[in-house]
């Protein structure tokens, strides 16, 4: 009992030392984020007022020209309020229009005037603004999942792509393909090798009903889940899932 309260109170100062540097480390990783986002919401509200002032702008060119044709129909109201007091109507009538007073030039015209709206619109980002950051920030984050390319089955039992990123069960006799449900034995490994850090990628399984996904390591013997191809070393996790997945997420932590 002694030796185990001993072995405790070792271990504690260690345990806080970890968990201070867990806090640490996703402390950063949201202050990423949070710098991102405010980032992102700067330049957005600067686009709103970019908008505003353009249609600020806009209004008020437009009321200047409206002023000034506003300015140009008192002249000529004037002129023809002043005609009630000519004693000869016909002679001003003949000089009005030899001075263009009522020529056709006089009528309105908007070719200059610019259409305003009556409300600012950015578009998408007013109703999906979350998504569109989200979009942005898969971007700027560490490429994850990782890309994995796998290696041909040296046994013929797999059929690997081009690119490596997808196999399909044959069979060994005939060579032909066979339906994701059906029974195969096959196994093949990532032409990448984790060496140390922290790796995550991700598994499309399709429609297999039963597949097993592991890693395979030489030197780690007890930690965690090891799952040997040769069939050297087998531990499993069976999983009972309720919902059948079809891309399943794996995670490597090398350090522990």
């Amino acid at each position: 009992m002694e030796s185990s309260i001993g072995d405790t109170s070792l271990n504690l100062p260690k345990r806080q030392r970890g968990l201070g540097r867990l806090e640490t480390e996703i402390g950063a990783q949201f202050e990423k984020m949070h710098a991102f986002l405010r980032k992102r919401e700067a330049e957005v509200k600067r686009e709103l007022l970019n908008e505003e002032r353009k249609c600020l702008e806009s209004m008020d060119k437009n009321l200047v020209v409206i002023r000034d044709r506003l300015m140009g129909r008192r002249e000529t109201e004037a002129v023809l309020l002043s005609a009630l007091a000519i004693a000869e109507p016909d002679y001003y009538l003949q000089e009005s229009v030899d001075k263009h007073v009522l020529s056709s030039e006089t009528h309105i015209s908007v070719n200059d005037l610019q259409v305003t709206p009556d409300s600012l619109c950015l578009g998408p980002y007013e109703t999906h603004l979350q998504f569109f950051m989200w979009k942005d920030m898969l971007q700027v984050i560490r490429s994850v999942p990782e890309p994995l390319a796998m290696k041909n089955d040296r046994k013929g039992n797999l059929i690997v792509s081009v690119e490596g990123s997808s196999v399909w069960p044959v069979d060994k006799e005939t060579g032909f393909k066979l339906w994701p449900n059906a029974s195969s034995e096959a196994t093949t490994v990532s032409r990448e090798w984790f060496h140390y850090g922290q790796h995550y990628w991700e598994v499309h399984v399709g429609g297999k009903l039963d597949w097993t996904l592991g890693v395979r390591s030489f030197l780690w013997k007890g930690k965690g889940y090891i799952f040997r191809a040769e069939g050297a070393e087998l531990l499993e996790l069976s999983l009972d899932l309720r919902v059948k997945p079809s891309k399943v997420g794996l995670y490597l932590d090398s350090e522990r």
